[in-house]
């Protein structure tokens, strides 16, 4: 029996959303290649984006708690798309498992439903663009072997 995973109940605006931050996240890279700063990839695709008509959020702060103590603004990703996205953006020779488990821990923390982990460093973007859900809308699902 193989088993996989499947995402049920994920707003389909949030896939619309993630399918044109890809779109100007490749034509970003196809116009300026894979050799500057985080930094610069963050600006100009903050701005791409707006000028797409998407509402976009920068540097977004979320509280964290534990034990009792709340820490305002303990963590904050690059970019906040429609109020649905979380955006991180790098820019490094390769992603490593603590970049996935970053976005990872922001989509739990903000209760948003997906992201997405770029790294504009990357040759071909197809390969540095990575999709993420928030672990509540995926539900583990059972291949049954024909007998």
């Amino acid at each position: 029996m193989a088993k996989g995973w499947t995402e049920e109940g994920l707003p389909a605006s949030a896939r619309a959303t993630a399918e044109r931050v890809r779109d100007v996240a490749f034509r970003l890279h196809r116009a300026i290649g894979p050799r500057y700063r985080e930094s610069t990839y963050h600006r100009f695709l903050a701005h791409g984006l707006r000028n797409t008509g998407l509402r976009v959020e920068e540097r977004v702060s979320f509280d964290v708690e534990f034990g009792g103590l709340r820490i305002e603004r303990a963590r904050g990703a690059d970019l906040l798309v429609e109020g649905e996205l979380v955006v991180e953006v790098k820019a490094v020779e390769h992603l490593l498992p603590v970049h996935r488990a970053q976005i990872i821990g922001y989509l739990t923390i903000s209760g948003m439903p997906a992201g997405l982990l770029i790294n504009f460093n990357s040759a071909r973007l197809v390969e540095g663009c990575h999709w993420f859900v928030h672990p509540r809308f995926l539900r583990r699902i059972a291949d049954h072997e024909e007998k």
